[in-house]
C-alpha cells in the first residue's frame, strides 16, 4: 500500500502509553528491559505447569525470579471460589486476584479456578507481581503503580500472557441453546496492547520478534502495523538511542515546534503539557488558535 504508515490507535492513547512506558524507563531504567527474556507459554519458560503436581505458588516462585525478586519473595494464598471468601475493603484488584503486604511476606490472593486456566495465571500473578516491584512504601509509588500496571507487565517481558488474557470467551450449552460469555481483565484494549508490545520491540531493535507468533489475532494485528509506523517513522516520545521527547523535558520552543510541526501525537502530548500548566505563555497558546 502507498503512502505513510498510520498508526493503528488514536492519538491520544498513543501518547498516553509512550508518557507511561517513559515514567517506567525512568523509574527502572532500560537495561532490564532491553535484555530481558519475553515470557512464553511454554515448557521452556514454566517446565512446572507442565507436571501434573504443580501448584500456582510454583508460578509465582517463577515470575519472582524473572522480575529480579528472590523466589520466596511473594506468596500465594488459594482460596476456594464457592468457600464465601471476600476482599477486604481497600485492596486492589486485578480479574479475581488481591495484593497486599500485611506486614509480612507480601501476597497475591486467588481464587483456585485459576488454576485451571494457567495463561491468565500466569497473567494475573504477573500484574500484581508488577504493582510489587512498583510500589514502595508511600501513597505517591502506590498511585504510580496503579496507573502503570498493565504497561508494567509489557515492560517486565510478561506482555503476551496480559495482553492474550485481556479477553476471555467461554461458551457453555444451556436447555440446548450455545451461550458465551465474555471477561475482561484491566483497562487496555487489545489495540492498545498491540502497540504498547510493539513499542517496548522498537525500542528492543525487534523488527520481527519472535514472541509475535504467540499473540492472539486480535493484538497481534494492530501490533503488526505499530511495529511498522515505528520503524518507518520513529514517532514516538521516547528512543531507542535514549532520547527524551516528552514535552515536560522540552523548551518552550521545541513545545511550539511539536504543535506546530509535530505528529498527531505529538501535538496531543504538547497540549496535555500546556493544559497542567507547564507551558501557559500567549505565545504558545496562541499556535493552538
Amino acid at each position: 500500500m502507498f503512502g505513510r504508515p498510520r498508526c493503528p490507535i488514536d492519538p491520544r492513547r498513543k501518547s498516553w502509553i509512550d508518557t507511561r512506558f517513559a515514567s517506567l524507563i525512568d523509574r527502572f531504567g532500560r537495561d532490564g528491559m532491553l535484555r530481558g527474556a519475553v515470557l512464553l507459554p511454554t515448557r521452556d519458560f514454566f517446565p512446572e505447569v507442565f507436571e501434573e503436581s504443580w501448584t500456582p505458588a510454583d508460578v509465582c516462585r517463577r515470575l519472582c525470579t524473572h522480575v529480579g525478586l528472590s523466589s520466596d519473595a511473594v506468596g500465594v494464598v488459594v482460596h476456594e471460589q464457592d468457600a464465601g471468601w471476600q476482599n477486604e475493603e481497600g485492596l486492589e484488584h486485578l480479574g479475581g486476584a488481591c495484593y497486599r503486604a500485611p506486614g509480612g511476606q507480601p501476597q497475591i490472593h486467588i481464587y483456585d479456578a485459576l488454576a485451571e486456566d494457567p495463561e491468565r495465571l500466569v497473567a494475573i500473578l504477573g500484574g500484581e507481581l508488577a504493582r510489587h516491584v512498583a510500589c514502595a512504601s508511600d501513597e505517591a509509588d502506590v498511585a504510580f503503580a496503579s496507573q502503570v500496571l498493565e504497561l508494567n507487565t509489557v515492560f517486565h517481558g510478561l506482555g503476551v500472557f496480559s495482553a492474550n488474557a485481556q479477553l476471555r470467551e467461554t461458551g457453555r450449552v444451556l436447555s440446548g441453546t450455545q451461550h458465551w460469555e465474555h471477561s475482561h481483565l484491566g483497562g487496555l484494549d487489545p489495540s492498545d496492547y498491540g502497540y504498547a508490545l510493539a513499542l517496548f520491540g522498537w525500542l528492543r531493535g525487534e523488527n520481527k520478534p519472535a514472541w509475535l507468533a504467540a499473540l492472539r489475532p486480535d493484538v497481534a494485528m494492530p501490533c503488526k502495523a505499530a511495529l511498522k509506523y515505528l520503524f518507518k517513522t520513529g514517532d514516538a516520545l521516547i528512543q531507542p538511542d535514549g532520547t527524551d521527547r516528552r514535552p515536560a523535558r522540552a523548551t518552550e520552543g521545541e513545545v511550539r515546534a511539536m504543535l506546530v510541526e509535530g505528529t498527531e501525537a505529538d501535538r496531543v502530548a504538547a497540549l496535555r503539557h500546556v493544559r497542567e500548566g507547564a507551558s501557559a505563555e500567549a505565545d504558545v497558546i496562541g499556535h493552538l488558535l
